[in-house]
C-alpha cells in the first residue's frame, strides 16, 4: 500500500486498484481482455 502526501492510500493487486481516502474508497477492477482493449470497471463506496 501506497501512501500518498494528502493521507490518501493505493492499494495495488492482480486485476485491481483500490484509492482510499478517509473513510471513503473507489475501486479500479480491471477485465483483461486478448484481442481487444481492457476494460476497466468503477466501484465507488462512501
Amino acid at each position: 500500500m501506497i501512501t500518498l502526501p494528502d493521507g490518501a492510500k493505493i492499494e495495488m493487486q492482480w486485476k485491481q486498484v483500490i484509492y482510499i481516502k478517509g473513510d471513503n474508497y473507489i475501486i479500479f477492477e480491471i477485465i483483461p481482455m486478448l484481442a481487444e482493449k481492457d476494460i476497466v470497471v468503477f466501484l465507488y463506496c462512501d
